[in-house]
């Protein structure tokens, strides 16, 4: 009965959560963050219903014509409007971001938590195998899928997830092993609980500082590495549009339509630097167990 108190006084994960999400709500750097990534995620869902227009009607009478009121972003060289293709392109660009974050922190998280947790040869083994990994640029395995696969929206969800995993591997596991051995863990091993259990129920809520923190990075990253992976051509083929893919479009006549290029371009730069800031200012704020 007494070590069930003590375990029970040492899990007091709902007061340390209460401080932290305070301490965060205080933060005006994370806030407006915060609502710049829900603006643009708002705006994106809800793109039939704000978008002035289809993003592939053409409109014959402006050609390439420059912001205004007829066309508040401009059109490109087809008469398309840049504003509904900015719309319906954060579309894609966020799904893609997206899947691509989740299916990295699964595999990711869950190497990180196993070679964190068991250490020594596991450890070992494991982060060998990352290391290895990490040693492949990346451009190269860019420019390798561009040259043998057809562009897809998929090919670029595998090529991001398979390649952003290894860095979040190791995050993950240096956080586990800041934690692996403090008392709630030792305290839940000696009443029985299976590894798992500890893991999942007692080790990973102290982690979760360290979890959204990495995520909302590297959703900031995914979105530019996604604008680059397009303007190699792996981005997702007509008639479906992201924001790298209207970027890449306008390559070509940047001198005569440069709001082609611009305005997504400066979308993509306002949510990631929204982002990064946040991410920073919550790392800091949310005291993880890491640097305590």
């Amino acid at each position: 009965m007494s070590g069930a108190i003590a375990v029970g006084q040492d899990f007091p994960q709902g007061i340390r959560w209460g401080r932290r999400v305070r301490r965060v709500a205080r933060s005006g750097v994370v806030v407006g963050g915060a609502l710049v990534a829900l603006l643009v995620i708002g705006v994106a869902v809800s793109a039939p219903l704000v978008a002035p227009h289809a993003p592939d009607d053409p409109n014959f009478d402006l050609i390439e014509a420059r912001p205004g009121p007829k066309a508040w972003f401009g059109t490109d060289r087809f008469g398309r409007d840049i504003l509904s293709r900015v719309i319906y392109g954060s579309r894609i660009s966020l799904y893609v971001a997206v899947v691509s974050i989740g299916a990295s922190m699964v595999l990711g998280g869950a190497l990180g938590l196993t070679a964190g947790y068991a250490g020594g040869a596991w450890d070992a083994g494991l982060m060998r195998g990352v290391d290895a990994l990490m040693s492949i640029p990346r451009v190269l395995i860019y420019l390798l899928c561009a040259t043998l696969f057809p562009p897809s929206t998929l090919l670029v969800i595998l090529v991001l997830g398979g390649t952003t995993w290894t860095g979040l591997a190791r995050v993950v596991r240096a956080g586990m092993m800041s934690i692996v051995k403090s008392d709630l863990a030792l305290q839940a091993r000696a009443l029985g609980s299976r590894p798992l259990r500890v893991v999942l129920l007692h080790l990973l809520p102290q982690m979760g500082p360290i979890l959204i923190t990495t995520a909302s990075l590297r959703f900031a990253d995914t979105l530019l590495l996604e604008s680059a992976l397009s303007l190699l051509g792996l981005g997702p083929p007509p008639p479906a549009v992201s924001l790298g893919g209207i970027m890449g479009s306008g390559r070509d006549v940047l001198a005569e339509a440069w709001w082609v290029v611009a305005w997504p371009g400066i979308v993509i730069a306002v949510a990631v630097a929204a982002l990064r800031a946040a991410a920073a200012d919550l790392f800091r704020l949310a005291d993880p167990p890491s640097l305590s």
